[in-house]
């Protein structure tokens, strides 16, 4: 009883805004970093869900959940892969990249309990070969497919360069010599996910968070977040948010009443609160407040963790004298099994 009447009271809470809760009404513009989009609305992207499994939102009440849950500081520990930055060496839109491949990190550290080594998954690659999209702009819930067909390799199979490569053996794994050549590697591992899906609403939010690790979520990024630097950012847009970047929600928090999303940009540590920022969910402004937070809440995306294969039981090759060109990946010959399984029908 004394659980649920503390849960009723932090509603309470949040149901209206505190009044130290500055709110921005309107906008002066996008962000100057704001990247194209529009293959990952709904109804345009060709991305197609796989989940075999009941979600954590369907058995799950919201007075079972935390009032307040932190992966950078869960039980006392960090399982979070590091801030990082899309806009080094040069500019590169490639925030769909970042936020999943973090998320994916982050549930990789999760899955592990925190225990070493953790995960830093490669951005590069993903833009490079993941065909989910370039420098120009992509879709974070295509990378989940990817991961899910072919794996995602660590950073340190190739590190990000911030503009589009093509796709070939080396850009899947390589490191360099001191004569100035560099080569494929062949023996790594690549992390491969089992489930992927969509996400929305704070409630489904917090579970699939709670329950498995951050999720990757489009808003419309504007001017003055640009110019955020720190506590909880509230803005009122004027017409319905038009998505023009991705990031990683990471948690949620009450400060002075009022409960917020954590979320990581990829903008760097130097931007926001060490590469974060707090927003307003829906649960503010008497139910209102996803008016306030860019349209967090309105598209997520996630992937379940299976496992860390070697590239070459993916199908990838196993020298550089095998001549099979890019990766068929067993991983997607499974697929119609796995598929047959969960009683849906394959994915291509």
């Amino acid at each position: 009883m004394r659980q649920r009447a503390l849960f009723s009271l932090l509603l309470a809470l949040a149901a209206q805004l505190s009044a130290a809760l500055h709110v921005i009404e309107g906008s002066s513009g996008p962000s100057q970093w704001a990247t194209n989009l529009e293959g990952r609305a709904r109804g345009r992207s060709s991305y197609r869900e796989f989940i075999t499994s009941p979600r954590p939102h369907e058995g799950l009440k919201e007075e079972e959940l935390p009032s307040t849950w932190d992966w950078r500081n869960a039980n006392g520990r960090n399982y979070l892969s590091p801030v990082r930055n899309q806009h080094i060496p040069e500019y590169c839109g490639g925030c769909w990249a970042f936020a999943s491949t973090s998320a994916l990190a982050d549930r990789a550290n999760i899955a592990r309990d925190g225990a070493w080594p953790g995960a830093v998954l490669s951005v590069q690659n993903v833009i490079d070969c993941g065909s989910a999209g370039s420098c120009n702009g992509g879709d974070d819930k295509l990378v989940y497919s990817y991961a899910f067909k072919h794996g995602v390799p660590t950073d340190t199979c190739n590190q990000y360069v911030a503009h589009n490569e093509k796709c070939n053996h080396k850009h899947q794994c390589f490191t360099c010599s001191p004569n100035g050549g560099c080569t494929p590697l062949f023996d790594y591992s690549r992390l491969v996910v089992g489930e992927h899906g969509l996400v929305a609403g704070r409630l489904e939010m917090k579970a699939e968070i709670y329950k498995r690790g951050p999720i990757s979520c489009s808003i419309e990024a504007t001017d003055e977040l640009d110019k955020y630097k720190g506590g909880v950012f509230a803005q009122r847009l004027k017409a319905d948010p038009q998505p023009n970047h991705v990031v990683s929600v990471v948690g949620w928090t009450v400060v002075d009443g009022t409960e917020v999303w954590i979320t990581r940009n990829s903008w760097g540590e130097p931007w926001g609160e060490s590469g974060f920022y707090l927003s307003p969910t829906s649960a503010n402004d008497n139910g209102e407040g996803g008016k306030l937070n860019l349209g967090l809440e309105l598209d997520c995306a996630f992937g379940v963790v299976d496992r860390w294969a070697n590239a070459r039981d993916l199908g990838f090759p196993a020298s550089e004298d095998d001549s099979a060109p890019e990766p068929p990946s067993k991983a997607a010959s499974g697929l119609a099994s796995r598929a047959a399984r969960a009683g849906l029908p394959a994915v291509a």
